[in-house]
């Protein structure tokens, strides 16, 4: 599971690799399958990471800031779905020099008791003990780099946990305890 602080670009600390702006809640990984209404359009996406305040949606979909979002995640594992109301409060385009897949971020204005159940299933067990590491990442072709901050039990579950979120143009430097 994901945790920490963003700290905003340059020497960036995330809580999850769908972040790189400073955030308020902890986000925890939740790969969910999504549909979502946008000016009367239907739309499909996955859903990255959700938090008590937002959620992130993989999709080539872009909207402006602030644009409502009528959002439903199908757990089919538990069988129901959750429905939230959303507005956008940013987006990521696959040209962006962020490390992410495109897609929205979404913070949440009215949610329902299944999404609640749902993120409870999110928590972590803290049973298991984890470290927090922090891993580079540079976009192929420019000398620039970025720090992500990530948990993990080891060196290569930390890569693992990032890798899942970095869209195809970032690569893993390397990884630091």
């Amino acid at each position: 599971m994901f945790c920490g602080v963003g700290e905003g670009v340059g020497g960036v600390a995330m809580n999850c690799p769908a972040s790189v702006d400073s955030v308020r809640q902890v986000r925890f990984p939740r790969r969910s399958v999504c549909e979502f209404m946008i000016r009367g359009e239907r739309h499909q996406g996955v859903v990255l990471n959700l938090s008590r305040s937002g959620v992130f949606v993989e999709t080539p979909v872009l909207a402006s800031v602030g644009s409502p979002v009528s959002l439903r995640i199908l757990d089919y594992s538990r069988g129901f779905s959750a429905f939230l109301q959303t507005k956008v409060a940013r987006t990521v385009d696959a040209d962006s020099s962020e490390p992410l897949k495109p897609g929205l971020g979404l913070e949440i204005v009215r949610t329902s008791s299944d999404f609640e159940n749902l993120l409870e299933d999110c928590v972590p067990d803290t049973s298991e003990c984890q470290g927090l590491y922090r891993v580079r990442v540079m976009r192929r072709g420019i000398p620039r780099s970025r720090l992500i901050t990530v948990p993990g039990r080891n060196e290569e579950e930390a890569r693992q946990n990032v890798r899942q979120y970095l869209s195809r143009e970032w690569e893993i430097c390397e990884v630091l305890p």
